[in-house]
């Protein structure tokens, strides 16, 4: 699939990892591009229980332009993903394309403006909002739009205050699946207490939109300390009220707490991340937010100059309702990917992921296995694009 776009700032209800980095990051090419071809084999195509497994034919293209100026940059980009089956489901081709644009200028000396738009087709085994949620949906077509925009200050040497507000919105193809909808807006101040910590206070405001709409509002504190240049944690910790003055009664409780920990070490071209987060996210479809425990880990490593090696795992226990057991569900991922650069011009990827979905009795368990092997002709100025 196409390389997922730059991660978004962290969800008010959720926790962000310590800012950390195994190297600078990379300077990319004025134009850069992925054209790539592959096969491998789907356990549960349509993600559903006792689903038909097929191996698949892929190809997916990429390409984008970067500007830059003495006071900011601009990056626009074009992808695209064409999946076809070719045993059991014949008939089936599942094609992706997304457009984005993104950018920053500094304004000032202590002031910078950003913003980001995309916006495209794609399908329900890669969406970001059901990954954020921790539901897993039946395979099926999805029309997408996002939009953020932010102000940076900075008002002293130690300080900063910054304003964000961001906007999306999922239509599923199938009518008997709920579009989402939602608005947020929020105002971070950090403060640098010393060479190796920080402290942020955050207040945010989400309007939440699919079968019902209510807003909830989030407040939380924020500790950020590097305890050496390989090592850190961050700590938060939150509460949050949505208003259900316009929803039936018997839903989620208003009040709620969340937060979490992340540990991050980095040694030489290799970096690990292991996180807890207790969220508070909308629960499109059932009327109210969701709270959610989630345990990952996450690693990656550089291996020589053209050999990366990534891997990650989690584990999502969701609970939308402590009135409703049926809206509980539990679901675990897993990933392996290795990236290998052939010459200057090619490049080979291998990637094997499993899910696994659990809800309720009588509903049975849903499992899925992939495995992938892909070639791909890249822009030789550019660096490993990564699975």
């Amino acid at each position: 699939m196409p390389p997922p776009p730059p991660e978004p700032p962290a969800q008010p209800g959720t926790t962000a990892e310590p800012g950390l980095s195994s190297t600078a990051p990379p300077v990319l090419p004025q134009w850069d591009y992925l054209f790539g071809v592959g096969g491998g084999y789907n356990s549960n195509v349509f993600f559903l229980p006792g689903g038909p497994a097929d191996n698949v034919f892929t190809s997916r293209a990429q390409i984008s332009r970067m500007s830059r100026s003495p006071t900011g940059e601009s990056r626009v980009e074009a992808s695209g993903r064409a999946v076809a089956y070719l045993q059991q489901q014949q008939d089936q081709v599942a094609i992706d394309a997304a457009l984005s644009a993104s950018g920053r200028h500094d304004t000032g000396a202590r002031t910078s403006v950003s913003g980001l738009i995309s916006g495209g087709l794609g399908h329900t085994d890669d969406s970001v909002l059901l990954q954020e949620q921790g539901v897993a949906l039946p395979f099926s077509q999805v029309r997408f739009a996002r939009a953020e925009a932010g102000v940076l200050w900075k008002t002293s040497s130690r300080t900063t205050l910054e304003i964000r507000g961001r906007g999306y919105y999922d239509d599923y193809v199938p009518p008997q699946l709920v579009d989402s909808r939602s608005l947020r807006g929020s105002l971070r101040l950090s403060r640098q207490l010393g060479e190796h910590s920080a402290l942020s206070a955050e207040y945010s405001v989400e309007r939440a939109h699919s079968d019902a709409s209510y807003t909830t509002q989030f407040a939380s504190l924020q500790l950020d300390r590097r305890v050496s240049t390989r090592s850190g944690y961050l700590l938060e910790g939150g509460v949050s009220h949505t208003d259900y003055s316009k929803v039936p009664p018997g839903g989620p409780p208003a009040w709620n707490f969340y937060g979490g920990a992340s540990l991050a070490r980095v040694t030489g071209a290799a970096s690990t991340a292991l996180f807890y987060r207790r969220e508070v996210i909308p629960a499109f479809g059932l009327g109210g937010v969701g709270l959610t425990d989630r345990v990952g880990l996450r690693t990656s490593s550089r291996v020589g100059r053209s050999l990366d090696l990534s891997a990650e795992a989690s584990y999502v226990r969701r609970n939308s309702s402590a009135q409703d057991v049926t809206a509980r569900s539990e679901s675990g991922e897993g990933r392996l990917a290795v990236q290998k650069r052939l010459g200057r011009r090619f490049e080979l990827g291998t990637t094997l992921d499993y899910r696994r979905y659990v809800r309720p009795a009588p509903n049975p368990p849903v499992e899925q296995f992939q495995a992938q092997v892909a070639l791909a002709v890249v822009n030789p100025r550019a660096g490993i694009s990564g699975p």
